[in-house]
C-alpha cells in the first residue's frame, strides 16, 4: 500500500508541476515517486520491484498523455490559460496605412510602450528618445512587427 501511495502521490505532484510554479512540487514527485520504487525493491524483491518502476513510468507518461490532451479543456484550466485573442502572426507585416496616423502615449514611451490610435491599442517604440504618458503621438516608419513613433511638436 504505501508503494502506490507514495508513487501515486509522486505522480501527481510531477504533473502538478505543469501549473505550480518553483520545481518543488516536480521535485517532491520525482522523490516520492523514487521512494516508492526503492521500497518495493526492497520489500519485495527485484522482480516485483522492476515491474513497480516499469508501471509507474507507465502510468506516468499515460497520465501525462491525457494531461496535455484534456486539461485545456477544464474549469481549472480556464484559470490559468488567457483567453485574450493576439491578432496576427508572428512575422507578420503591419498595414502600411498606419504610417503618418497621430495617436496618445498611453504609457510613457522610454523605448518601448503602448499608445492608442482612433480605438487601436498597439505596442511602439522609440528612436531612443522618451515620450510622456498622454503625449501626441505619432507613427514614422514600420518595421517587421515594429511600431516606430516620435512625439508629435505642435
Amino acid at each position: 500500500m504505501f508503494v502506490a501511495v507514495t508513487i501515486g502521490i509522486g505522480i501527481l505532484l510531477i504533473i502538478l508541476e505543469t501549473i505550480l510554479p518553483g520545481m518543488i512540487a516536480g521535485a517532491a514527485g520525482v522523490a516520492l515517486m523514487g521512494v516508492g520504487v526503492f521500497t518495493a525493491f526492497r520489500e519485495y524483491g527485484v522482480e516485483v520491484g522492476s515491474w513497480v518502476l516499469v508501471g509507474s513510468l507507465l502510468v506516468l507518461i499515460l497520465m501525462s498523455i491525457l494531461w496535455i490532451r484534456y486539461f485545456h479543456k477544464t474549469f481549472v484550466a480556464r484559470l490559468f490559460i488567457s483567453e485574450r485573442a493576439i491578432r496576427g502572426e508572428a512575422g507578420e507585416e503591419l498595414p502600411p496605412d498606419l504610417v503618418g496616423k497621430t495617436g496618445t502615449a498611453l504609457t510613457r514611451l522610454y523605448s518601448c510602450g503602448k499608445i492608442k490610435i482612433g480605438d487601436q491599442l498597439l505596442d511602439a517604440v522609440t528612436n531612443g528618445e522618451g515620450i510622456e504618458k498622454g503625449a501626441a503621438v505619432k507613427i514614422i516608419r514600420l518595421e517587421g512587427i515594429k511600431i516606430f513613433v516620435e512625439e508629435v511638436k505642435e
